[in-house]
């Protein structure tokens, strides 16, 4: 699994993060007839850690299983989505377009505008039309009354 994965930089390609979902079907594309189980792809990402192959297994508040490269950045994907929805003009982006933007799968583009709005950079618009997100203003205008202070 470790060498697929590094293997021509593929995780740092996918963005330093892969669903065990996707990591499933690459890896059992890759090895043709001798499939791995979906028990023994599990046990394996748990052992990521021990070998020290630079990436381990992470699990979302969501519940998804993903591999992360010990080199991806949270905070700095937080910005990314935060510029993102603040070059909107004030409109509301959606976790499609996340993940077009970011080259990334709709489930880890989901969690990470959750971890973006767990840490106070979004807010969330959930109605009949869906779940929207929106850069949340109400943070850096209190970052700006703290400054004042």
């Amino acid at each position: 699994m470790a060498d697929v994965l590094s293997a021509q930089s593929r995780l740092d390609r996918m963005g330093g993060l892969i669903t065990l979902t996707d990591l499933y079907c690459l890896l059992n594309r890759a090895r043709g007839s001798e499939l791995v189980s979906p028990d023994d792809l599990l046990q394996s990402a748990h052992l990521l850690v021990r070998l020290d192959v630079g990436m381990y297994l992470r699990r979302f508040p969501s519940g998804a299983l993903c591999v992360q490269s010990q080199g991806f950045d949270e905070d700095g994907m937080c910005a990314k989505i935060l510029a993102m929805a603040s070059a909107a003009a004030g409109t509301r982006i959606h976790a499609a377009q996340v993940a077009s933007a970011f080259r990334t799968s709709l489930v880890v583009a989901t969690n990470h505008l959750l971890v973006a709005t767990a840490r106070g950079h979004m807010c969330v618009d959930e109605s009949r039309s869906g779940t929207f997100y929106y850069a949340n203003t109400f943070t850096a205008f209190a970052y700006a009354l703290e400054a004042d202070a």
